[in-house]
C-alpha cells in the first residue's frame, strides 16, 4: 500500500513542477529588417508584417488587453488572439508586468506587443519607426 502512496506523491510533485515551469516561461522575440517586422511568442507562433503594409505605429504606456480568444496566458506573459473594445480582435505578444506597448496597424489588422522592459519596448518602437520613415 505504501508503494502506491509514494507513486501518487511523486506524480503530484511532478505535475506541480511542470505547472510551475509552464507558468513561469515565455518570451517575445522581435526581428526587424528593412522589409519586415516579425514578432514571435512562446507556444503561439509568429506574425510577420511587411513594412509597406504598416499604416500606423504607436507607443503607449498602458492598454486594456481585453480577453483572450485563442492563445496562452501565464504569470509571465500573454500571447495569441485577444479582443478588446479599442481594436476588436488583434494579435498580442506581451510580458504581463510591462506597461508599455507597441501597436502596429496594418490593413484592417492590429498587432500589439512589448519587450521584457519599458526601455527595450521603446527601443523597438524607435527602430520600427526609423525603417518606416525611410
Amino acid at each position: 500500500m505504501k508503494s502506491i502512496q509514494v507513486k501518487i506523491l511523486i506524480a503530484i510533485a511532478v505535475l506541480v513542477l511542470v505547472g510551475i515551469f509552464f507558468v513561469s516561461i515565455g518570451s517575445v522575440k522581435v526581428t526587424i529588417t528593412n522589409n519586415s517586422v516579425t514578432v514571435k511568442g512562446t507556444f503561439v507562433g509568429s506574425t510577420t508584417i511587411s513594412v509597406n503594409e504598416i499604416t500606423s505605429i504607436e507607443y503607449v504606456d498602458s492598454l486594456d488587453i481585453g480577453s483572450r480568444q485563442v492563445g496562452m496566458g501565464t504569470y509571465k506573459m500573454a500571447a495569441g488572439t485577444y479582443k478588446n473594445d479599442k481594436f476588436g480582435s488583434f494579435k498580442l505578444y506581451s510580458y504581463s508586468k510591462v506597461n508599455a506597448f507597441v501597436i502596429i496597424h496594418y490593413g484592417d489588422k492590429t498587432l500589439v506587443f512589448n519587450q521584457s522592459d519599458v526601455e527595450a519596448t521603446q527601443n523597438v518602437y524607435d527602430q520600427i519607426k526609423d525603417i518606416k520613415v525611410e
